[in-house]
């Protein structure tokens, strides 16, 4: 598991192949069935979507697995309890479920703007602070951390400015010799506080459409019936 962590781990297609030259030669002749399969039924056909190398391109925040989505679904579950309502208890469990999430969010986000995390403590983040969240300065003292070891940074691949929208270690090294600051120009929009618009979305229950029919147009006279015992 870890040798196939490290084929799925890698940060650019050198280090891919040579990683997955690793496995082949550590396992390939123990379980040649095992190294074969994982070549052909998920290297072959899925390693656009698995290898970071590969996903890193793209703009994700960090999300490459389905197992927020995954989350979502079950405490979608947990609110409705049953599979047997009509639509009105499904429209006011999901109603009631994102009134809580909302008031969640709200409660965390003001969390964020009052306590500032002791590794953000430094003049690098001054215009940051109350201003994105603490996970993305959290992500920033990561790389900020690399610059901390005796060894040259790697060469930038650009990966991590591509897929989290942040300013990367070799970013950072530069920002610091100039003795300058992060802004918020440097931090994608997606972490940001912003002011909570308003919402304005299409009702999930529509009034029905009048029909069009085709005669003589209906007078009150034609909805009035006689009584069937009269």
């Amino acid at each position: 598991m870890e040798a196939w962590k490290s084929v799925i781990q890698s940060r650019t297609q050198d280090e891919y192949y040579e990683n997955w030259n690793t496995l082949q030669d550590s396992y390939g002749g123990r379980v040649p069935t095992l190294v074969q399969y994982v070549k052909e039924i998920w290297l072959d056909h899925w390693k656009n979507s698995l290898v970071h190398a590969d996903i890193d391109r793209f703009l994700h925040f960090g999300t490459r697995t389905t197992s927020r989505v995954e989350g979502a679904h079950a405490v979608l579950k947990k609110y409705l309890q049953v599979s047997t309502g009509d639509l009105k208890l499904v429209f006011d469990k999901i109603n009631l479920l994102l009134t809580g999430q909302h008031l969640q969010y709200d409660g965390d986000v003001a969390r964020n703007r009052t306590i500032t995390p002791h590794t953000a403590r430094t003049a690098l983040y001054t215009q940051l602070l109350g201003r994105i969240s603490n996970y993305a300065l959290g992500k920033l003292w990561d790389q900020r951390f690399q610059l901390t070891s005796p060894d040259p940074l790697l060469v930038c691949t650009g990966r991590f400015t591509q897929s989290m929208g942040l300013p990367c270690a070799h970013q950072i090294q530069e920002r610091l010799r100039n003795n300058g600051v992060l802004t918020m120009e440097d931090i994608h929009p997606h972490w940001h506080f912003t002011p909570r618009l308003p919402l304005t979305v299409m009702p999930l229950i529509l009034e029905p459409a009048v029909a069009a029919v085709r005669g003589r147009p209906a007078t009150q006279e034609d909805h009035t019936y006689a009584h069937p015992l009269n």
